[in-house]
């Protein structure tokens, strides 16, 4: 599916080697492969079959509408909300007919979801609310690659396509996942039965931390936390004892309108400085693969250094010339 693609590539970009902390190190032949189609008849077995109440039989609160954060279960390794429309692309362009012109939705989130049981992490991208005409572009398309209807009642609809399962709930939510492993816990989330990292965990807290004085929303265009346990190395083995990545506890990174960004990364003091230095070879790499005028802004715009003492590295994006858009259209390519 071109949509999760695009909004899963330009938020990892918009968080740079913050959200690549998370893959480094892990063997590609390791990770889960993505889901499999498997001819299915529409069903009940997958989603509930009436609305979820939550265990004290109070009413459900469904996700607030204007918060993606609210669609992600509170565990969550990386969270990256934005603003739908940040590509500047339409999400079914290349669809043709009255899909072509469908919008994004206002606000999105990109997720990456912690192992279960010894698995593998999962991808998450939602949005809390897409209207109709969205949600069939997306089913025709899934239709298109193959896919087909998973489970569905009054509440709940569950597609699988071959890159994975979408599913919508109550009020027009949207979730994508790259397997069946997190898709109970999604659905508690999306039905509001469960907590989410919008008010509880440590996404809540780094959330909180970075804006303290509950600024216009309006003018965030990206909020990115990263929250990892002491063990997520522990698959990449001894050489996990030996990677730089292993002082980092927490990232936090927030862009706004005007094109600034700020945030920092919180790591052992002791460790900092390695961390710094990985960090500064990463965007090194980084953008040298980069177009001209592109590689040019983010040489000029980034800066990160060790405030010493803090246990932080503080991260910030100056203004230079190219607003988010044009960034990340010129990342993304034609």
């Amino acid at each position: 599916m071109k949509f999760p693609k695009q909004i899963a590539l330009a938020a990892l970009i918009m968080t740079g080697s913050v959200a690549a902390l998370v893959w480094v190190g892990r063997d590609k032949s390791d990770r889960a492969p993505a889901a499999q189609v498997a001819p299915a008849s529409p069903s009940s077995d997958v989603v509930p079959t009436t609305p979820p109440t939550p265990k004290d039989g109070g009413p459900v609160s469904p996700p607030d509408p204007t918060s993606a954060r609210h669609l992600v279960p509170p565990d969550a390794w990386l969270v990256v909300d934005f603003r739908g429309d940040l590509t500047g692309r339409l999400p079914f362009e290349d669809q043709g007919g009255l899909c072509a012109k469908v919008p994004p939705p206002d606000r999105v989130v990109f997720g990456i979801l912690a192992p279960q049981e010894g698995g593998q992490p999962d991808l998450l991208l939602a949005a809390p609310r897409v209207n109709e005409q969205f949600w069939l572009c997306a089913v025709a398309r899934i239709e298109a690659a193959g896919g087909g209807a998973l489970a569905q009642n009054e509440e709940y609809q569950v597609f699988q396509s071959p890159s994975g399962l979408v599913a919508r709930g109550p009020g027009g939510a949207m979730v994508f996942l790259t397997s069946q492993t997190h898709l109970e816990s999604a659905l508690a989330v999306l039905s509001g039965i469960a907590p989410s990292a919008a008010d509880s965990g440590p996404h809540a807290r780094l959330l909180s931390r970075m804006h303290p004085q509950s600024e216009e929303r309006d003018q965030v265009i990206v909020d990115a936390t990263l929250a990892l346990p002491e063990d997520w190395l522990a698959s990449v083995g001894q050489d996990a004892d030996k990677s730089p990545l292993r002082h980092i506890r927490a990232a936090f990174l927030s862009a706004y309108q005007d094109g600034s960004a700020q945030g920092g990364v919180d790591c052992d003091e002791a460790g900092c400085a390695a961390v710094l230095a990985f960090l500064i070879r990463a965007q090194g790499d980084f953008v040298a693969t980069l177009p001209a005028p592109v590689k040019l802004a983010v040489s000029k715009s980034l800066r990160a250094e060790h405030v010493e003492g803090a246990g932080r590295i503080a991260i910030t994006w100056s203004p230079s010339g190219l607003d988010w858009g044009s960034l990340v259209s010129g990342l993304l390519g034609p």
